[in-house]
């Protein structure tokens, strides 16, 4: 339910007034009889678009993230309104979000990096044991009168 909440939290912080969202607790209230909602299961979100109130109702349907159900409304919203970038954090989280995100972008190269060394690294010990096959052979060609 904590998600839920944030996401009317959001809307109202961006000032989105085309879209309420509104809270029914269906353990002390029903919805009205007339819509005739039968909710699948709890909690659940569920869309009443501007200009079309009626059945069938729209449901969310997927994992019960902030960002994921803002997107879920914008995309049913009648009313259309903006859904900025990283919409589910407020600007404070969005400085730390960025940080993190180039923090592990560095870490991450750093890892590419490392592998890519002991990759190569891996190729010339190969390398030079080849060579240095090579060259027994080649001395044992020579004491040998060029045989095996």
């Amino acid at each position: 339910a904590v998600y839920y909440k944030r996401v009317g939290l959001r809307f109202r912080e961006l000032g989105i007034k085309s879209l309420v969202v509104a809270r029914m607790d269906v353990t002390d209230e029903s919805p009205p009889p007339f819509l005739k909602l039968q909710l699948p299961s709890l909690p659940s979100l569920v869309m009443f678009p501007a200009k079309d109130k009626g059945p069938p109702f729209r449901f969310f349907s997927g994992i019960a993230k902030v960002l994921e159900m803002m997107k879920w409304a914008h995309s049913e919203a009648s009313v259309t309104f903006e859904l900025p970038d990283h919409a589910h954090l407020n600007p404070a989280d969005v400085v730390e979000f960025k940080i993190q995100v180039a923090e592990r972008e560095q870490q991450l190269a750093e890892k590419a990096m490392q592998e890519a060394e002991a990759i190569q690294a891996e190729e010339e010990r190969k390398a030079a044991a080849k060579a240095k096959r090579r060259q027994r052979e080649d001395a044992a060609k020579q004491a040998g009168g060029g045989e095996l």
